[in-house]
């Protein structure tokens, strides 16, 4: 990963002032060097951290602790993670997919868990991902069977302090990478508000009938793929749809649901670049109406 972001911000923060010179230098280090990659996590043993940085491998261990939390370092599998790395990058969709991808190499599966966790709970970031038991791979967009759970979130302003409570979702399961399998009632109440809405309207539908973990995850791949949409509104209209063209026995309503949100992107890009070239044509027909009866 040659560019990475490292906001000048830094210098402003409280615990950044209260660190050595020492600490400040291995905690830039840490962010900068050659093996850190989209997720922020990476391998690295003292050997190589000690050639690199001119400390002593006896001095390492004891500065890398005195960064917890903002690194966590794990000597037995000689990982390093920047615990605020994705936040302070670029979270376009295509970031976050290379984020996975980095979390699938990770051989510890309980480490790619809780970062996953912790971007969700803290910074409301969805990485997108499947679940399995030896490792966390990059989830296709339209499956919909990771258990994914939404949180309230509250995620602090500054450089990374980890006061606030939860974001986006947590991943149930052992670190093993089994599942726990969750009630209604406990994914319901678990949540956000918004989230709860686009569920509820989904839901309306005859024959939706989708676990809500798995209707939470879609909920949170939705906003993660297409930011610039009212994913609430299009619900809306696609339950509206339904009223006349119900889903049929056996069909998938996520990857209908995403077939949906896919076309009325499209739909917003070409009336945003009409709009752009100022050309006066007339509009064009929402996908809704052009693609009837095909989802």
């Amino acid at each position: 990963m040659p560019e990475r972001a490292f906001l000048t911000e830094t210098w402003d923060d409280d615990w950044f002032h209260g660190l050595s010179k020492d600490q400040r230098y291995l905690f830039i280090y840490l962010w900068t060097n050659g093996r850190c990659n989209q997720a922020g996590v990476y391998h690295m043993n003292l050997a190589t951290m000690a050639f690199e940085t001119k400390f002593t491998e006896g001095d390492l261990p004891e500065l890398l602790k005195s960064l917890s939390p903002k690194v966590e370092w794990y000597p037995e599998p000689n990982y390093i993670w920047v615990r605020n790395f994705i936040k302070r990058q670029a979270k376009s969709p295509k970031f976050l997919i290379a984020a996975a991808r980095c979390l699938k190499n990770i051989k510890n599966n309980g480490l790619a868990k809780e970062v996953i966790n912790y971007n969700l709970k803290q910074h409301g970031i969805s990485i997108p991902y499947e679940e399995s038991i030896d490792s966390v791979s990059v989830g296709h967009p339209y499956t919909t069977d990771t258990h994914l759970v939404p949180i309230p979130s509250n995620p602090d302003p500054d450089t990374g302090a980890d006061n606030g409570a939860g974001g986006k979702g947590i991943v149930r399961g052992e670190t093993t990478g089994e599942t726990v399998p969750r009630s209604r009632m406990e994914a319901e109440e678990t949540l956000r508000e918004g989230d709860r809405e686009v569920i509820s309207v989904w839901c309306s539908v005859k024959g939706f009938g989708m676990d809500p973990a798995d209707a939470s995850a879609l909920v949170a791949r939705l906003r993660t793929e297409f930011p610039d949409l009212d994913i609430l509104e299009e619900s809306k209209a696609w339950a509206a749809r339904k009223l006349s063209e119900p889903l049929k026995r056996g069909s998938k309503p996520s990857a209908q649901i995403w077939n949906w949100m896919r076309m009325a992107r499209k739909f917003t890009w070409e009336r945003r670049s009409k709009h752009d070239q100022g050309n006066g044509q007339r509009a064009q027909v929402h996908p809704r109406e052009a693609y009837r009866g095909r989802w």
